[in-house]
Order: C-alpha cells, then sequence, then structure tokens
C-alpha cells in the first residue's frame, strides 16, 4: 500500500508540475518576445496548450486511480500460467507422437463451432485424455487461455469445492476473481454461473478430466453454466458417453483399427528402441489388448527388456496384462511402482522426501515410464486407471509392509508436528492424498491409522478443511463395518463442520445415519449427537428447539463427567440463550464453559470471545477488550487459526465502540479476505464492513 501512495504522489504532483509551473512558465516565455519553433507555436495558441495540458494531468490522474491504486485492476496483466498451453501441460500423459488425427481433427472442429461441451468418451486405456491434449494443442494459436479441471485423486472428492476454486483461481488472474463472501454465501449452482459470467469474452478453453469421476450433479451444472457463455468452449474426456442429463456433445473413441495398432506398433516399437517382429507380436495378441492404446503400449514396454518368446499367453484381458506386468517387475521396481501409488497426486518432491531410503527411486520410475506402467511424474505423479485397477487388493507381506511404513511415516510426522505446535497445511494434503490412495488399494488397516483423532483436531483447529474433510470421508467409508463406533465419531465430526461451512442438508443426512445406529443410552455419541441436533436448529433459526436439544446433551455430558464435552455443550447453550435474550443465562453458560475447558483449549478462548461481547454490549469496553487480548493471545500460542478470524471481528466491534473506526473496518476486510473460516464468520464480516462503511461514510 505504500509504494501505491508513493506513485500516486509521484504522479499526481508530475501532473500539477506540468501544468501549474511548467506550461505557465513557456507561455510567459513565449508571448514577453518572439521565439522561434515551438515556443512560436504555443504562443500563438495558449488556450489549446493549456487545455490539452491540462486533460493530460487528470489522465495521469485517472490512470493512478484506476490502474496504480486499484490491485485488482492492476491484476489484469497477470496471465502467467494461464494461457492454453499451459492448461495442456497439467493434462498430457505424455502420449508421445502419434495421433488419431481423424478423431484429434474432429475434436478440434467440434470446439472451434460448438457452444455446447464436447466430451471425448471411451473404455479406460483407450486414449482419451491425449486425444483432448492433442486437439487442444490444435487450437493454442486460436484460443488464448486455458484452465485445466482433472477430477483425479483426493480432488475428486470434494469435486465442486475443486471446480470452484480452480476457476476462481484461474480468475484472479483478470482481476475478475470472486470475493470470498460470494463464495460462501452462494449455492454451488449459482457459484458456477457467476464465475461463468466473468469467464465471458476472455476466450478461454475448459479442459476437464476425468469428468466421470466428478459428482453427476457437479457435471451438470459446471456444463450447464460454461454451455453458451462467449468466448468459452469445453473439452472433457471421460469413461461415461453424455446422457440427456448432461448438456454435451460426445466424441466416442472406438477401439483401434487393424491399420491404426499396427501404426502405433511401430511407433512405440521406434521410440522404445524395440527390435522385434510385430507383425508376429500383433497377430499373437487377443483382440482385447493390440486394440486398446494402454495395454499395447503395456505389452510393448514389457517387451522392452525380452525376447518375443516370453510374451504371455495366457494375458487375454487388459486386467491379465496389467497383472503379469508387475509381476515380472524386479522387486525393487515393483516397490517404487506402489509407492508411487501410494502417493498418486502429490508431487515428486513430496515421494522423494518420504522414501529417501528407496534406492534407485528415479531410476525404478524412469523403467515404469518406459514400460507405460505410469503416466507421469511432474507435476504429480499419475497412474492409469488399469495400472489402479491391477494394484487393488494387491497382497503379500511386501506390500503390506510398504503401505505400513508409508502411513506410519506420515503419521508419525504429523504428530511430531501437532507436538511442535506446527502447521500442518502440507503434511496434511499428503495425507488427504494418501488416504484416497490406500482406499483404492485396499489398504483398510493403514487407513484408519491415518484417521488419528489429535490429527484431525490440529486440521480442524488450524482450518485446513480440506484435508480434514477429506480424511472424515475416507475414514467413514472404511470404518463402516469395522469399528462401529468410529463411524459414528466420524459422521458426526462431518456433519458438525459441514453445518459450521454452510451444507446443513448433508450435515442433516449424516445425523439421521447415527440416529438410527446410535439408538437410546447415555454414551458420548448420544451427547454428540444431541449437540448435533442443537446446531441444526440453530442454522434454521429455531432457538428453541436448539435449547431442548443442547439442554439434554448437557444434561447426558454431566452424567458422564468428560470435561470437553461440558465445555462444547455450554459453549453452544450460551449461544441459544443468546438468540432467545436471555442474556443473564448465556453469560453463566459462557463461565461454566470456561471453568470445565482443558486449560488453555479453544473451548476457553471462545468462551473468553463470547464473553467479550455479552461486556460489550452491556458498556463495559475495558473489559471487553481484555477479555479478547487474552482470547487472541491464547488462539496464537495454541495455533488456534480457526478461531482468530472470530476474535478479530471481536476487536473491530470494540475499536468501533471506541470511535476508531477506520482500524474496525481494517480488521474486519482482513478477515474477509482471509483463510480459515467459515459460511458464518464470513457473512458477519461483510455485514459488519457494510455497517462500518455507512457509519464511515456518514
Amino acid at each position: 500500500m505504500t509504494s501505491h501512495r508513493a506513485v500516486r504522489a509521484l504522479v499526481v504532483g508530475a501532473g500539477l508540475v506540468l501544468t501549474l509551473i511548467v506550461l505557465p512558465t513557456v507561455l510567459n516565455i513565449a508571448t514577453s518576445a518572439p521565439l522561434p519553433g515551438p515556443l512560436a507555436w504555443i504562443a500563438a495558441r495558449p488556450w489549446p496548450v493549456l487545455a490539452c495540458t491540462g486533460f493530460f494531468a487528470v489522465v495521469l490522474a485517472w490512470v493512478q486511480l484506476t490502474y496504480v491504486d486499484d490491485v485488482s485492476r492492476a491484476r489484469r496483466t497477470e496471465t502467467r500460467g494461464r494461457r492454453l498451453a499451459d492448461a495442456v501441460l497439467l493434462i498430457d500423459r505424455g502420449g508421445g507422437s502419434w495421433r488419431r488425427e481423424a478423431l484429434v481433427a474432429a475434436a478440434a472442429e467440434r470446439v472451434r463451432s460448438g457452444t455446447r461441451a464436447t466430451v471425448v468418451y471411451g473404455l479406460p486405456g483407450s486414449g482419451k485424455t491425449t486425444i483432448v491434449a492433442q486437439a487442444a494443442r490444435e487450437l493454442i494459436g486460436e484460443i488464448k487461455y486455458g484452465v485445466a479441471l482433472t477430477f483425479e485423486g483426493y480432488r475428486a472428492e470434494d469435486d465442486s469445492g475443486f471446480v470452484v476454486s480452480q476457476l476462481n483461481g484461474f480468475l484472479a488472474g483478470f482481476g475478475r476473481d470472486l470475493d470470498e463472501a460470494v463464495l460462501q454465501q452462494s449455492p454451488r449452482a449459482a457459484l458456477l454461473r457467476r464465475l461463468a459470467v466473468e469467464l465471458r469474452g476472455l476466450g478461454v478453453l475448459v479442459l476437464v478430466d476425468d469428468l466421470h469421476r466428478a459428482a453427476p450433479d457437479t457435471r451438470r451444472e459446471l456444463l450447464d453454466a460454461l454451455n453458451g457463455v462467449e468466448g468459452v468452449r469445453v473439452l472433457a474426456a471421460s469413461d461415461e458417453a453424455p446422457t440427456s442429463r448432461l448438456p454435451a456433445e460426445g466424441l466416442r473413441v472406438p477401439e483401434l483399427t487393424p491399420n491404426e495398432y499396427r501404426e502405433l506398433a511401430r511407433n512405440l516399437a521406434a521410440e522404445l528402441g524395440l527390435d522385434t517382429d510385430l507383425d508376429e507380436l500383433l497377430d499373437r495378441l487377443p483382440d482385447e489388448i493390440r486394440s486398446s492404446p494402454r495395454s499395447l503400449a503395456i505389452t510393448l514396454g514389457y517387451l522392452r527388456d525380452r525376447p518375443l518368446e516370453l510374451l504371455p499367453t495366457s494375458a487375454t484381458s487388459d486386467a491379465q496384462l496389467v497383472a503379469h506386468a508387475m509381476a515380472t517387475l524386479d522387486p525393487e521396481t515393483r516397490q517404487v511402482l506402489l509407492l508411487a501409488a501410494l502417493f498418486r497426486g502429490c508431487g515428486l518432491t513430496e515421494l522423494l522426501a518420504r522414501s529417501a531410503g528407496a534406492p534407485g527411486l528415479r531410476d525404478a520410475l524412469d523403467v515404469l515410464l518406459r514400460r507405460a506402467l505410469i503416466d507421469r511424474v511432474q507435476p504429480t505423479v499419475e497412474l492409469p486407471a488399469l495400472v489402479v485397477a491391477g494394484l487393488s487388493g494387491l497382497g503379500g507381506p511386501e506390500a503390506e509392509e510398504l503401505c505400513e511404513q508409508v502411513s506410519d511415516a506420515l503419521l508419525a510426522e504429523a504428530r511430531s508436528r501437532v507436538a511442535a505446535g506446527s502447521d500442518l497445511a502440507g503434511t496434511g494434503q499428503v495425507m488427504a492424498a494418501a488416504a484416497h490412495n490406500l482406499s483404492q488399494l485396499e489398504g483398510w488397516a493403514q487407513l484408519l491409522k491415518l484417521c488419528d483423532r489429535s490429527v484431525l483436531d490440529a486440521l480442524n483447529r488450524q482450518g485446513h478443511w480440506s484435508a480434514f474433510l477429506m480424511l472424515l470421508r475416507v475414514g467413514i467409508r472404511v470404518a463402516d463395518g469395522r469399528d462401529e463406533d468410529l463411524a459414528l465419531e466420524l459422521r458426526l465430526r462431518l456433519g458438525r463442520k459441514l453445518t459450521q461451512l454452510g451444507e446443513p442438508g448433508e450435515a442433516a443426512a449424516l445425523v439421521e445415519t447415527v440416529a438410527s445406529r446410535v439408538g437410546e443410552g447415555e454414551g458420548v455419541a448420544q451427547v454428540r449427537l444431541a449437540t448435533q441436533h442443537g446446531l441444526l436448529a440453530l442454522t434454521r433459526g429455531d432457538a428453541q428447539a436448539a435449547k431442548v436439544a443442547f439442554e439434554r446433551s448437557r444434561d447426558l455430558a454431566e452424567a458422564l463427567g468428560d470435561p470437553a464435552l461440558l465445555a462444547t455443550v455450554y459453549k453452544q447453550l450460551g449461544h441459544t440463550y443468546q438468540a432467545l435474550g436471555r442474556v443473564r443465562l448465556a453469560r453463566e453458560a459462557f463461565r461454566t464453559a470456561i471453568d470445565h475447558a482443558p486449560a488453555k483449549s479453544k473451548y476457553s478462548w471462545d468462551s473468553l470471545v463470547n464473553l467479550a461481547m455479552l461486556d460489550l454490549r452491556a458498556g463495559r469496553t475495558t473489559a471487553a477488550r481484555e477479555r479478547v487480548e487474552q482470547a487472541v493471545q491464547g488462539m496464537t500460542a495454541d495455533r488456534y487459526a480457526a478461531g482468530l478470524p472470530r476474535a478479530n471481528l471481536a476487536y473491530a466491534e470494540i475499536a468501533f465502540a471506541d470511535g476508531d473506526r477506520a482500524r474496525a473496518l481494517e480488521l474486519a476486510r482482513e478477515v474477509l479476505a482471509g483463510p480459515n473460516h467459515d459460511g458464518r464468520v464470513t457473512d458477519l464480516a461483510a455485514s459488519m464492513i457494510r455497517r462500518f462503511e455507512r457509519a464511515t461514510d456518514g
């Protein structure tokens, strides 16, 4: 901000000097004596020159106000990483130089001429993504920008949030991104339409890989929003053909014809340096393998170091071929393949950092690339669907030992960071990816380890909710039928967080499932269930129903004598009594929450902020400030990032009450622009900003 003000002073000052000093001086000289050249010309036209110079000063001021002081407008030229060529690189899986020219040309032409999305579909391993990438390259000279959406790995679990984040991040380079308040308050379909409006006129191709992995509603709403928008085209790859409910035109990728698989085999053999009789090879292969680009590539990669006589004649399907190809790898390379599967969706740096003891890792990855058993290593490690399916349920002590080593190492790192009070952002994302991949590899016992309560608490406390939600969702699937108590606990945690994030519909469905399984009783699950009922009632504005639910959970918690449960329930009771206008009871509830809360915990910090707001409303500004300062210090020391936004909003209210409206507005804007807060905090910050601005303007 200081540099912006310096530029403003320089530009406006230059305009004033030019207008008020330089021009009058020149005119004075020019009119006092006849002068040659430009000065004589100025002397003959003093007023037009004065008007032009004044206009120039106004233009300078406008440029300064519009582009120098307005950061969002200044970002309109920040298009690095947003070119179509950049987007292609993100989905390109290294398909080589061979092309199915007719399909590539057809896909490119549909993008040029159509207004609906084009979905390239076919069987796994048929080369859909390669065709999409090659068609997009054909359009680089015609379409300037591109954005890539890849529904793979753990990102597919949170597909709607992932799509919104990617599109909004792309728009940020043009100063067209939506602010946090809009993102938090709008339903998904409306939000996608808003983002599509901001894309209008840019000239952008949206590339989508693995569209079939997205939730059906996300697919439909995304394409509904983008179809027909001026300057926006969509090209997607999917295992599934478009249906009548999906607004898209399909382009089917058929199996390879004899001419095509012979041409592909020649290209692959040349790239691999393979010297073998291709006609004999292709005659030996069943149709399912030789007509699939991926299976053919795996076959030729397998033969790179072997004579044709060792070709497995028993492999009559893709799955059998992949299983045989993996079985013939040496133990070290097979271990690296499994390691890559565990870290699929993560960067190579994460893979290297967590497998420093694996000898020859880079060499093994190179072998796997040449054999088409992995797609790429950079920017993230990726495996084809056929190989992931072949790895599912991979048994044996070798696989079990490696999965155990990886999960133990991740958990040890996360626990170490929790104990040190360090941030879990990077570790949490890697854990979320590994958890998703373990679920596909059926590593159930190891996956349950990653659902560690201390790590989940830290991710939630620090506001890393993407990883937090991912671990909860996967944990629920694994715990069902294996650890029923854990499954219920994770459902209640997920329901609570979804309620806070403004998704009460899914939260209510989770509560119904828990209620049907818990039955009658007085255990911890009953306390949490009653508390969740209260939270949902508060969300829909029914404070009386919330009071009934929270008082029941209070009675159950007191019977159990669990301090943390009691602190949680009394804090929510305080909010409920506030909503009912019973201030004295609210104050008592918050104080009781602090009394029961474990020392220096988030329960006590939150309740201190709540008491501070009651003090402020009673006119006790000094007491309010002291409580909030104590809470902020505790939250900061405890790395309770999720609680800081609400505490800073309380600070803003106190500053406003003290007459420091500029500081109050600054604090509220910082909260709205920052991370680690839920929808209710966003709503509160936005309304406070409007109120403070009206008061400041008045």
